[in-house]
């Protein structure tokens, strides 16, 4: 199975914890061409030095099928991501799909 990037982003969910110090969670819901996707993840674009805009990108990700499956557009969910500690640069999340981006800020 090869990875590849989810057709479509249609969702974020971003929960910051009370805990001190406050830890971030991501979690996002798109869809796909076919059927048979799986393993839906958010992979976390490394910087050498922090944004400028102080958003976290995140490329949301499946395992793509192979063999005979349905031509249909599929829902697919992402594993909830756990980005840790909030640091001080951070802003808020961009999660980025092959056909479009959404962004949701803290």
């Amino acid at each position: 199975m090869s990875t590849e990037k989810v057709y479509e982003v249609t969702s974020v969910d971003l929960r910051i914890s009370k805990s001190k110090p406050p830890v971030v969670q991501v979690k996002a819901s798109g869809t796909v061409r076919t059927g048979g996707w799986k393993n839906g993840r958010l992979d976390v674009v490394v910087y050498v030095m922090p944004p400028t805009d102080g958003i976290q990108d995140l490329t949301f990700v499946a395992d793509k099928p192979s063999g005979i499956v349905p031509e249909v557009i599929t829902p697919i969910q992402s594993q909830e991501l756990d980005l840790g500690k909030v640091p001080d640069w951070m802003r808020g999340v961009r999660v980025i799909a092959e056909t479009n981006k959404v962004e949701e800020m803290f």
